[in-house]
């Protein structure tokens, strides 16, 4: 069993600058203390997790609502790379920010048919993801958890992308006898405002999808 820790976010180089409001120096940004349980997360806290995803360390249990449990289980189902996390993460946010398909919760967003494959009946691990707790020992889960919480709390200006930008496709996971969707004919891919280590053979997100 994972032991239960707080969150705390390590020191960053640089941090990088863009249109993201991701900007400062090691020195103005200083040290914090985590935040203490059912917290929200200072601008701050948000801004050196989102950076520097890989140093972030499990959260304690009391900080996890039930939306952001279900992100994380989105973001994990898809990705086990942080910074893809985060980016699938942005897209289940702008989903309910923009009321996709009507979607009130996160929950919502990620259990509406035919979206998300992983959780779909017919997909052979859907119960494993629906099922992930909040102290499941598999490596990873935790810090998605964490990643998933400074998600769900971080301020808009902090997207890597605009609010449109509402579906994504995984080439590498597809089969290979089927075919891209209809909506991507003619649809260029994406690019994220911030410096992410993006393969498009793994994900690329599309804006402006009906």
């Amino acid at each position: 069993m994972v032991p239960v820790l707080v969150a705390v976010a390590m020191m960053l180089p640089v941090l990088s600058s863009g249109p993201t409001a991701l900007r400062g120096t090691v020195a103005e940004l200083g040290e914090f203390s985590p935040p203490p349980p059912l917290a929200v997360p200072t601008e701050l806290e948000v801004r050196r997790a989102l950076l520097s995803p890989r140093s972030i360390q499990p959260l304690s249990p009391a900080h996890i609502t039930p939306d952001i449990l279900w992100l994380a289980r989105a973001m994990y189902s898809e990705s086990k790379r942080p910074q893809e996390q985060e980016l699938v993460a942005w897209v289940i946010r702008n989903r309910l920010d923009t009321g996709y398909l009507g979607a009130e919760s996160i929950r919502d967003v990620v259990l509406a048919p035919f979206q998300f494959s992983a959780f779909r009946p017919s997909h052979p691990q859907a119960a494993f993801h629906t099922d992930l707790s909040l102290l499941y020992d598999e490596p990873g889960w935790q810090r998605t958890l964490a990643l998933a919480y400074f998600v769900t709390h971080a301020d808009c200006s902090l997207r890597p992308f605009g609010p449109t930008v509402r579906h994504f496709i995984s080439p590498q996971s597809m089969p290979e006898d089927q075919d891209a969707p209809e909506w991507m004919a003619d649809r260029v891919p994406v690019e994220p405002s911030r410096a992410f280590e993006l393969d498009a053979e793994r994900f690329r997100f599309f804006a402006d999808v009906d």
